[in-house]
């Protein structure tokens, strides 16, 4: 019952502020990629779509993971949740 209530909570300052952070963090990141591969998908209407996305993503993921990592100054080592990261 307290699950509900917690809820049904006005949101606050908080909530917002993590709202724009994970929308900004989601938009500097993988916003086109994913998008790029939905138009892919649509576009090649596979039989098996879910492993189509991993095998588009998975080729084109040093390249993306690299731009990101080039934007922020980083090396371009990215968190993986294989080994734990996410």
């Amino acid at each position: 019952m307290a699950d509900e209530d917690n809820s049904r909570r006005a949101p606050t300052n908080d909530d917002a502020d993590a709202d724009d952070s994970a929308k900004a963090y989601l938009e500097s990141t993988v916003t086109r990629v994913l998008h790029d591969a939905l138009v892919a998908l649509n576009d090649a209407r596979p039989s098996a779509p879910v492993k189509f996305l991993v095998d588009y993503l998975t080729e084109r993921a040093d390249a993306v993971d690299g731009e990101i990592a080039a934007k922020r100054g980083g090396s371009g080592n990215a968190a993986s949740p294989a080994n734990g990261d996410a």
